[in-house]
Parts: C-alpha cells; sequence; structure tokens
C-alpha cells in the first residue's frame, strides 16, 4: 500500500509542475503579446526548434 501512495504523491508532484511550466509559459506569451503587439506562439517556435534540430540529425 505505501509503495502505491508513494507512486500517487510522485505523479500529483508530476503533474503540479507540469501545469505550472504551463502556466508561466501561458503568462510569457500573453505578456509578450501585450508588450508588442504581436501575437507569437511558443508551440510553433518550439516545433521550428525541434525540426532544425531533427534536420541536423538527418543531414550528418
Amino acid at each position: 500500500m505505501e509503495k502505491y501512495l508513494d507512486a500517487l504523491g510522485c505523479l500529483m508532484i508530476m503533474i503540479s509542475q507540469l501545469v505550472r511550466v504551463f502556466a508561466i509559459a501561458v503568462a510569457v506569451q500573453g505578456t509578450v503579446y501585450q508588450l508588442s503587439g504581436r501575437k507569437i506562439s511558443i508551440w510553433n517556435i518550439y516545433k521550428r526548434n525541434m525540426l532544425k534540430g531533427v534536420s541536423k540529425e538527418w543531414t550528418e
């Protein structure tokens, strides 16, 4: 029973960390949008950087 409680606690900590990161990302995106008047998408930036990394691996 103790193992299950430890696993549940670990899962809840992990979910809270993910929620915190997501909230920070949304806040940053909203702040940049208000300051610059341009809409940016953190997801698009992430995808573009990931595609750069993948294409570098394929060309080497």
